[in-house]
């Protein structure tokens, strides 16, 4: 279940993998690349819903990819 702190939704890693269907490797090399925007606290990524909504409105055309 997403996190909602000060009117930000937050996905953690884990429960972004679930939701959108790929790996937790790839979403963190996504993460590194900066092909998703997101934030490291401590050891944990998190992305925002806006975030998320960016990286489909700018890959329409591409589908997600298992590329490690």
């Amino acid at each position: 279940m997403p996190k909602t702190v000060g009117g930000l939704t937050l996905f953690d890693i884990k429960e972004l993998s679930q939701e959108i269907g790929i790996t937790e490797v790839t979403l963190r090399k996504y993460l590194r690349e900066g092909r998703i925007r997101g934030k490291k606290v401590g050891t944990k990524w998190f992305v925002t819903e806006e975030a998320l909504k960016e990286y489909f409105e700018d890959n329409k055309e591409q589908p997600l990819s298992e590329d490690y």
